[in-house]
């Protein structure tokens, strides 16, 4: 008789393999907490960031106020006017350390060239 209530009732549905659909939910309910255990760690992450993004702000707003107080401090000169400009400047070549590349490259496709004339 409980057969034939289950069966007439629209709200009963029959699984026809119960083990699987348990393992299913089951897995599907671990991943789900592994998600939530991976957002809880991005949570404490962003946390810790801002608290150190609000500790450098602070840090950096003391500076500035070291450093006002610092040229304050200092007497007020031309120094940097009165500097002479430095006489040689280094200049880099960049022909010669492409140089060396470049002839590597060209006896690198020479040689490639050679093997596939002996190829053919």
């Amino acid at each position: 008789m409980a057969a034939k209530q289950t069966a007439n009732n629209p709200l009963y549905i029959g699984i026809s393999d119960p083990l699987t659909v348990r393992r299913a939910l089951l897995e599907t309910s671990k991943e789900a907490i592994s998600y939530l255990q991976r957002f809880e760690e991005f949570k404490k992450v962003r946390t810790e960031k801002l608290a150190f993004i609000s500790e450098y702000h602070t840090t950096i707003h003391d500076l500035q106020k070291q450093m006002a107080k610092l040229r304050s401090l200092m007497p007020n000169t031309s120094l940097h006017a009165t500097m002479p400009e430095p006489k040689h400047k280094v200049k880099v070549k960049q022909q010669a350390v492409e140089q060396p590349e470049i002839d590597r490259l060209k006896q690198e496709l020479s040689r490639i060239e050679s093997q596939l004339s002996r190829m053919a």
